[in-house]
């Protein structure tokens, strides 16, 4: 078997800190952050001035990695301080700044530590089965009407029927009670998850 550094293992979740598509793709966050921000300056007021940046961070730091999401938090930071604040003369505003760093520092450390976990979960079955493995996240940001608008476009009725009847989300495991979503205890949050889920794919028609 090769040996390989886990360093030397492709990854579809690079870091980028070296990309210069990934510093635009963050700079374009910053920007429309900033911008949206401006455009609702009129009913928002003075509040939420750092919200839009912090949106803009998480973003940046799961797409992107974790030097483009760290200019773009401190990008945003400074552009909402100087666009919406004005300067930090004040208790309110000093401590407006602090909550803002110390979420974005949150967001960043824990989008950090997600990206760095998938990447070393690929490098580890790459490594042990000497073939170049690929983990896709297609459902990550989906929620569970478009996984189910997902899975009729992939394989029709019979795929969703295959889900339903092969699958479940359930806390107790329960494979007794079973609904036009699958089987369930019909009372745990995974199971009203799944079943707004459906019914919100089954009210939009399919």
């Amino acid at each position: 078997m090769e040996v390989r550094d886990v360093r030397s293992v492709p990854s579809p979740l690079q870091s980028s800190r070296g990309s210069a598509r990934a510093y635009v793709v963050a700079l374009v966050a910053v920007t429309a952050a900033l911008c949206a921000r401006a455009l609702l300056r009129p009913i928002l007021g003075l509040s939420m001035q750092y919200s839009f940046s912090l949106l803009a961070t998480a973003f940046t730091i799961w797409y992107c990695g974790l030097w483009p999401a760290i200019l773009v938090a401190l990008l945003g930071g400074l552009g909402a301080a100087i666009l919406f604040f004005g300067p930090i003369s004040t208790l309110g505003s000093f401590a407006a700044v602090l909550l803002y760093i110390l979420m974005c520092g949150s967001v960043i450390a824990a989008g950090h530590v997600n990206r760095r976990t998938l990447k070393a979960l690929q490098a580890t079955l790459s490594l042990g089965m000497d073939y170049r493995f690929v983990i896709h996240t297609p459902l990550m940001w989906r929620d569970k009407a478009a996984t189910w608008a997902l899975a009729h476009r992939l394989g029709g009725d019979r795929l969703v029927e295959l889900i339903s009847e092969e699958t479940h989300s359930c806390y107790l495991g329960d494979r007794t009670h079973r609904d036009d979503w699958g089987f369930g205890c019909g009372g745990c949050p995974a199971g009203e998850l799944r079943r707004r889920g459906w019914e919100a794919y089954a009210g939009a028609g399919r």
